[in-house]
């Protein structure tokens, strides 16, 4: 669980005051409330996951498509195509943890940001308010979403 004050803040108040910022070497920095995100349009992905830890799980994940959320566009003179999302949460290593996609990645109907899991708005266990869902990789590669640079 994130232990950041600005996360306990925000769960506090249900993510009223959450926005997911892309930012960085794009043309158009955006920001995004939750009630921005919903009206993309929301869709569904059934995910079972087989851990190499002896584990599995089925779970319904509910969200935006990276390629709806996707209006910043890389700037022109952008030469790498990654994307790098941050988490509220802290790594193994120091206090931020942050993932990178290719662009390509992110942008095949796979890729998530998901809002919702099995109907229900995303527990705070699982990443709320925002998780990034990247089904083509493993699972442990798959976090919750601060913000996008």
């Amino acid at each position: 669980m994130p232990v950041r004050e600005d996360w306990k803040r925000l769960a506090a108040d249900n993510f009223k005051d959450y926005r997911l910022e892309v930012t960085g070497l794009v043309e158009n920095p955006v920001e995004l409330s939750l009630d921005d995100l919903r009206t993309l349009g929301l869709e569904d992905h059934i995910t079972m996951h087989h851990c190499i830890q002896g584990w599995s799980g089925i779970a319904q994940w509910g969200g935006v498509s990276n390629a709806q959320a996707h209006r910043a566009r890389k700037a022109a003179s952008v030469r790498h195509n990654v994307v790098a999302f941050y988490s509220f949460g802290g790594s193994l290593y120091g206090d931020l943890y942050y993932d990178t996609q290719t662009i390509v990645n992110v942008l095949k109907p796979e890729s998530l940001l998901a809002l919702t899991m099995n109907g229900s708005p995303l527990p705070a266990e699982y990443g709320a308010p925002l998780r990034l869902r990247v089904e083509n990789q493993l699972g442990y590669t798959n976090g919750e979403v601060d913000r996008t640079n």
